[in-house]
């Protein structure tokens, strides 16, 4: 049919004319309004997105008051479509359509107690199949919604449906419900042209078509700064209502709120205040007993050899400073935190824990010089370690897969770590080709490498300038050589013919004195010394059994063995011998010789095999004025002559010996630093001997050791690395410090808390 006013095709049902924007006569009213807008897009990801955004505007938003009782009227939802006649004024600009005057005209009908909210919005979210018309659903809510929101973008031109919905919501409620959203383009490229003109009579009630501009809001993505300003001119026209009547009422709204918001603070200050006192001291007795928990698990940490993380948890229980009011000081906190760092002490004690170090898996292997700062570890993941003795910070890890790789499982019966002098390490494998690598302990670089390099034994010179390996052939041979440190270049090398030497499972005990350039092997109970200044070798037996240890010191060669027997007993008088051989004429004399017998003692209880039996050893040499050898077999440690094999001294501990070293205390004497199985680190004078140790040269670490390093670095203290049986994967550092010996440092809170602050960041 035609419309009656402009004689345009509209459809035959249509209230309102398409063209011009007149009521037909007959025309039937719509379905009671349902929602507040129908959002009309094309489904592409930014219109969607911005028509996601109206939406969540409408449906969210509250309509401020007109007075103190009501709200800004919203349109009837029973507006007749009879209301806009032919005197109804032409959209001329963007701003009457936006502020909804027409909309909201004096033929509108308003309710005078609106909702709170404007309503719900219709927004398909589904592609509309291919179809000649468009689908009831769609057709049933244009009938229900009070206006239409279009979405407006170049690709919006393209859709045959959007076009659709805009003529059919167009002919139930006409174009002064059309509200235009701008996503993209301009206004020439993205309003659909319907909208763009419209039939108008001129002065002599002639209809013309003129230009019409319907573009309500402006959401481009370049109009963020002033989105929230454009929603609101969308949410004026859907409300029925002026935009700048609506902004004041925006205002007048905030300034209610904050009115009363002031109220409010001003009637609660006094609640507040009340309650502060109350809450404050609740808060800090709270905290008080929170610092004083702390505290406790401080010390379980430092008494575990924790230091470092003692020192962090004692932290977190004390105020900032002494003029911190945020956390109540409890003595207790401060005192946990003075222990950790072993300042303000009245008991001197003279064993302190360094720090612990958790590996990934089972710690197989470790390794420090006497003279370095450093001490490396590798466990069973293949990781190597390398940390600083003292602190703990990790300077470099390292996989064993960079030295050689496709090797599993990683055993300590395949893998040797060796110090070469205070800032060098060897790493080296007996596994595949072998491999033998230096690095540098300062930074962890490799220093040099030799790969396919078998190494069955190694040896490092005192000189720390040079050492030897040993290698075993499949034929029965046996070959030694001599290396520099530095470089890794060969200096000597001297190889045996067939003996049928059998290549051990282990890597066999190995000595290697620098001045003869003698070097040793272990082959159980033999020994292979090869003259690699002569170019000469020679077996010999020198133990009662597997042979634990090779020492050589002035021309005299001393091997420590002992026989495990395979009887029920046999952890009982187990027999041990200790021999000195004379190398001085490149020919092998034995010397002299200490037989005797021990048992298995050690932390549990006697014959308790687990973890540690206390082998016969050898563990390095004392006394510069009398040249001994330190010897211990079970829980007795022995100083023997070297000269003539006498006992110098000998003392008898509760468990067996784990390792032992010396400590040159100057004018107080020689002091010997000795590692038990049961966690016991003691410090003993030779020239005192079978006197009671005090507390103050003892302590007993939680934890049964099973590997020891002790050694004296140059700044004079002497530091203990422990090994844990019962928690494999941990290495504890302790430091016996005899300069706090008369003394312990001072210092007030605030320094107490700068030097823990140092010494958590330089880990």
């Amino acid at each position: 049919m035609n419309c009656q006013h402009c004689h345009s095709e509209i459809p035959d049902d249509a209230a309102f004319c398409l063209r011009c924007n007149l009521v037909q006569p007959n025309a039937i009213e719509p379905e009671d309004p349902r929602y507040a807008a129908f959002i009309s897009y094309r489904h592409l990801p930014q219109d969607s997105e911005i028509a996601q955004q109206v939406q969540k505007a409408i449906e969210t938003y509250r309509l401020p008051r007109t007075s103190r009782r009501k709200r800004l009227a919203v349109p009837d939802t029973d507006t007749s479509p009879h209301g806009p006649t032919d005197s109804s004024p032409a959209p001329s600009d963007p701003t009457a359509v936006a502020a909804g005057s027409t909309f909201a005209s004096s033929k509108t009908a308003s309710r005078p107690l609106n909702p709170r909210r404007l309503g719900k919005c219709f927004r398909d979210e589904d592609e509309l199949a291919a179809s000649p018309s468009l689908p009831e659903s769609i057709q049933k809510a244009l009938a229900q919604s009070r206006s239409l929101i279009i979405i407006c973008s170049p690709q919006t031109l393209e859709s045959t449906w959007v076009q659709r919905e805009i003529e059919t919501f167009v002919s139930l409620h006409g174009r002064d419900r059309v509200i235009c959203v701008l996503a993209d383009g301009d206004s020439a490229t993205s309003i659909p042209p319907l909208l763009k003109t419209r039939m108008v009579p001129d002065a002599r009630d002639i209809m013309r078509e003129m230009p019409a501009e319907p573009l309500a809001a402006d959401l481009r993505p370049e109009s963020k700064t002033k989105r929230k300003a454009e929603l609101l001119r969308v949410i004026a026209a859907v409300a029925g209502c002026s935009y700048d009547d609506l902004r004041q009422r925006e205002r007048r709204r905030r300034l209610e709120k904050l009115a009363i918001a002031a109220l409010a603070a001003t009637l609660s200050i006094v609640l507040v205040t009340a309650l502060a006192l109350n809450a404050f001291y609740a808060s800090r007795d709270a905290l008080a007993a929170e610092s004083r928990s702390l505290a406790a698990i401080a010390q379980e940490q430092l008494a575990r050899g924790e230091r470092l993380q003692a020192v962090e948890t004692a932290l977190s229980a004390l105020p900032d400073s002494s003029s911190d009011l945020r956390r109540p000081l409890v003595p207790e906190a401060q005192k946990a935190l003075e222990d950790a760092l072993d300042v303000n002490q009245d008991t001197i004690k003279l064993w302190k824990p360094n720090f612990a170090f958790d590996a990934e898996a089972k710690i197989i292997a470790m390794a420090a010089d006497d003279n370095g700062d450093w001490v490396i570890t590798l466990d069973e993941n293949g990781t190597i370690t390398l940390m600083d003795v003292f602190t703990g910070a990790v300077r470099k890890t390292f996989h064993v897969h960079e030295f050689v790789s496709g090797l599993t499982p990683i055993d300590s019966d395949d893998w040797i770590l060796a110090a070469a002098g205070p800032n060098r390490c060897l790493i080296g494998t007996r596994l595949g080709a072998g491999n033998l690598t230096c690095i540098d302990t300062t930074n962890g670089s490799v220093l040099w490498e030799h790969k396919k390099a078998p190494i069955d034994a190694l040896a490092v010179g005192e000189d720390n300038e040079t050492f030897a390996v040993c290698v075993i052939d499949d034929d029965g041979s046996a070959a030694a050589v001599v290396m520099k440190i530095a470089n890794g270049e060969i200096i000597n090398y001297i190889e045996t013919s067939p003996e049928g030497v059998l290549r051990p499972d282990i890597f066999p005990a190995c000595s290697y004195d620098f001045k003869t350039g003698i070097v040793s092997l272990s082959l159980g109970k033999y020994v292979i010394s090869f003259f690699t200044t002569s170019d000469k070798y020679q077996l010999f037996e020198l133990g009662n059994g597997l042979l634990h240890s090779l020492h050589m010191r002035d021309n005299v060669l001393i091997g420590a063995s002992d026989y495990k027997g395979a009887g029920e007993n046999w952890w009982i008088d187990i027999p041990f011998m200790l021999t000195a051989i004379d190398t001085s004429e490149n020919t092998l004399e034995k010397q002299w010789t200490i037989e005797g017998a021990f048992s298995a003692t050690v932390a549990g209880g006697a014959y308790d095999v687990d973890p540690y039996l206390g082998n016969a050893r050898i563990h390095g040499y004392a006394f510069e004025g009398v040249p001994s050898v330190l010897f211990s077999a079970g829980n007795t440690l022995r100083v023997i002559s070297l000269a003539n094999g006498s006992e110098v001294y000998r003392e008898d501990f509760p468990n067996s010996i784990v390792s032992v070293g010396t400590y040159y205390g100057g004018d107080n004497g020689d002091f010997l630093a000795v590692a038990l199985a049961d966690g016991t680190l003691d410090m003993r004078s030779p020239s005192e001997p079978n006197t009671i140790a005090s507390d103050t040269l003892r302590i007993i670490v939680p934890y049964r050791i099973d590997e020891a390093i002790l050694f004296q670095p140059p700044n004079g203290m002497v530091v203990a690395l422990l090994h844990s049986s019962n928690q494999p994967e941990r290495l504890i550092s302790y430091r016996f410090d005899v300069l706090t010996l008369t003394d312990s440092p001072e210092c007030t809170f605030d320094e107490l808390i700068e030097q823990a602050r140092e010494l958590i960041g330089d880990r």
